[in-house]
């Protein structure tokens, strides 16, 4: 079970700051272990399962803070990425998104990503610790948690601040949870 990359505590590898500092090693950490698993990771019963709940029209929005990209790879069409994902990249200077597979071929040439424009460094479209969540589509999330008759809630602790609170947006007004979870959650007592 590795903790530590070149030196580095495995935690740090997700901190804007250190991303800053040190984009090299974050770069060649994320081409050993996270672009592999992205581009070989396939989606398991769960991720299939919502997708073609999504087709039937019983899931409206799925919204994931997951950063895998797996719910697109399992079929679902309308997915909000609350944490972002890998799939997107940014120009740190412009803001322009770069392709995956010139990110890529970049970083597997032991090269930094830079912007095709304005040459800024690119950073992965994931929300490090130390970013803001993208401030448009927390506010949709509020407005869609506040609307549902039903949420789903799968695979989460309910701890990570502050999608943790959006099902209380849904209870407050009406609406039921339904928590699938290995373990227990501050919200089990409000689940139907």
């Amino acid at each position: 079970n590795q903790t530590s990359f070149e030196g580095y505590a495995l935690e740090q590898m997700f901190y804007a700051a250190f991303f800053e500092e040190h984009p090299e090693v974050f770069y060649r950490y994320a081409n050993e272990f996270w672009y592999p698993l992205i581009r070989n990771s396939a989606p398991g019963i769960a991720h299939l399962t919502l997708a073609e709940l999504e087709q039937k029209g019983y899931i409206k929005q799925l919204f994931t803070q997951n950063i895998d990209t797996l719910h697109t790879k399992g079929g679902s069409r309308d997915v909000q990425e609350l944490h972002g994902s890998f799939q997107h990249h940014y120009c740190m200077r412009c803001g322009k998104e770069m392709p995956w597979s010139a990110v890529t071929q970049a970083v597997e040439s032991n090269q930094l990503p830079y912007c095709e424009k304005c040459h800024g460094l690119v950073k992965p479209g994931v929300i490090f610790y130390g970013d803001n969540l993208n401030q448009a589509l927390l506010r949709h999330a509020f407005k869609e948690f506040e609307r549902a008759d039903i949420l789903l809630i799968m695979g989460s602790t309910l701890t990570v601040q502050p999608v943790a609170s959006l099902p209380l947006l849904t209870l407050d007004n009406g609406g039921k949870l339904i928590i699938v979870n290995d373990g227990a959650t501050e919200l089990d007592d409000h689940a139907t």
